[in-house]
């Protein structure tokens, strides 16, 4: 989900529309540059605010690393 905020400025002033558009330009360059490195996109729809992550993602990520450990942890607090 993209976001695009704006800085409330004093009448005359036109660069909060020019910093809108350029952080929303860095945005894009920056996922393109992940995205090309095999990162993928994730639905925000899992992210956990209380705790600032994606549980399910970082599940996935410990038990494709940490398999043994993860085993061991499985066995001694089940599923």
């Amino acid at each position: 989900m993209h976001h695009a905020w704006r800085k409330r400025l004093r009448p005359g002033r036109q660069s909060a529309e020019v910093k809108s558009t350029s952080e929303a330009a860095f945005e894009t360059a920056i996922e393109a540059v992940l995205l090309g490195d095999g990162y993928a996109r994730v639905d925000g729809q899992g992210f956990d605010r209380e705790r600032a992550i994606f549980p399910g993602e970082v599940l996935a990520f410990i038990q494709a690393t940490q398999a043994k450990v993860w085993d061991k942890l499985e066995a001694l607090h089940g599923e």
